[in-house]
């Protein structure tokens, strides 16, 4: 039988609905043990029905503890981060905490009122962290470099931090983290396009204050100095567009040189996107004219003519071992400490777009 739903259903109204005492019902929309499957199920229904919302607020001052985590992202245009927040979100469920997430990039408009391109927004950060302490939350999970301030402000509040493929700031080292050895997998990728013999590269680089730019690009680079190739930087911003401009301006002078790269490295998606895009305004052929190649795999990697070679760093992988080890320190007896620095393995996908078949490896 359906129940019209209350304008502010308490627990009391649930159990008296169920039948059942205040204690149990609680148990049952907390999921704790104790409680009969059949009881769970009809006290968890009858609370959907009658439109109940747990006071987190006040479950919090009783159990003097908070069951939320928080999550900073760095540029949810980029499908990466939303892939990653997702996985370390359901591994947070999965161990009965909740979380919300905050993007710490956005678009201003530019002089014509046009969304302008993605950029850092330290207002956004700063509002971010001032809600997270407001409301107490268990942790916070960091994808990106936090500033100093507020890095400083969260360890004041004893909350507990961990950095997701990000290395945790000078001054931070004892922070925990959970990534890739983003050096390491670049030069993998640099070695393969080695054995194709390519002797011309070029790195399209996303801004230099995110910290695994660094990594990425010495890993690439020392790949090319041991093959003797040339390795041409391009500088591009953190999005499609702007990687489209700065790789089509690169190729344009590289053609009226003399010297086009035999191979282009794009740093992350969104720059692949950009330089893919620049590649097929000049009508220049992958791999036949250029070889493409780059860093984390996505859905549609696969499906593109030709298929994209990349760097699989195993996003949901990653997300979830990143929930996993914050919900067991929150769980952990005595407050254990998190692990100081959690490493996980890179793939190289290898496809068609590098110029050879589908096979991979990793570092």
């Amino acid at each position: 039988m359906s129940r019209s739903i209350l304008r502010h259903a308490t627990l009391r109204h649930v159990s008296e609905a169920a039948g059942v005492s205040l204690f149990t019902a609680s148990r049952a929309l907390s999921n704790q043990a104790g409680v009969a499957a059949e009881t769970r199920d009809r006290v968890q229904r009858i609370a959907a029905e009658l439109g109940y919302v747990a006071n987190q607020a006040a479950r919090n001052l009783k159990h003097r503890r908070s069951q939320t985590i928080g999550i900073l992202t760095a540029n949810t245009s980029n499908q990466y981060y939303p892939a990653l927040a997702g996985a370390i979100e359901d591994a947070l469920q999965a161990a009965g905490y909740g979380c919300f997430v905050s993007n710490a990039v956005s678009r201003h408009p530019d002089s014509a009122g046009q969304s302008g391109p993605a950029r850092y927004d330290v207002d956004r950060e700063d509002r971010f962290v001032a809600s997270l302490l407001e409301q107490r939350v268990a942790g916070v999970i960091v994808t990106y470099a936090l500033t100093e301030a507020n890095l400083a402000l969260l360890r004041q509040w004893n909350i507990p931090l961990l950095f997701v493929d990000c290395p945790p700031p000078a001054g931070h080292t004892d922070l925990p983290s959970v990534g890739i050895d983003n050096a390491a997998a670049s030069h993998l990728l640099g070695r393969h396009l080695a054995e194709h013999g390519y002797d011309h590269w070029a790195f399209i680089g996303f801004p230099r204050d995110w910290t695994t730019r660094a990594p990425r690009e010495q890993g690439f680079a020392a790949a090319a100095q041991e093959a003797g190739a040339r390795l041409d930087i391009v500088e591009a911003g953190n999005d499609s567009d702007s990687a489209c401009a700065a790789v089509g301006a690169y190729l344009d002078q590289a053609h009226a040189a003399g010297a086009l790269p035999r191979a282009l490295f794009a740093s992350n998606t969104p720059l692949l996107h950009g330089a893919w895009r620049a590649l097929q305004q000049r009508g220049l052929r992958v791999p036949a004219d250029i070889a493409v190649v780059a860093f984390d795999d996505f859905d549609w990697a696969s499906l593109l003519t030709p298929a994209v070679t990349v760097i699989d760093q195993h996003i949901a992988a990653l997300g979830e071992r990143a929930g996993q080890a914050m919900a067991a320190h929150l769980q952990a007896e005595g407050g254990e400490p998190l692990a100081s620095d959690l490493s996980l393995p890179a793939t190289l996908c290898v496809r068609h777009s590098c110029g050879c078949r589908e096979r991979s490896a990793q570092p």
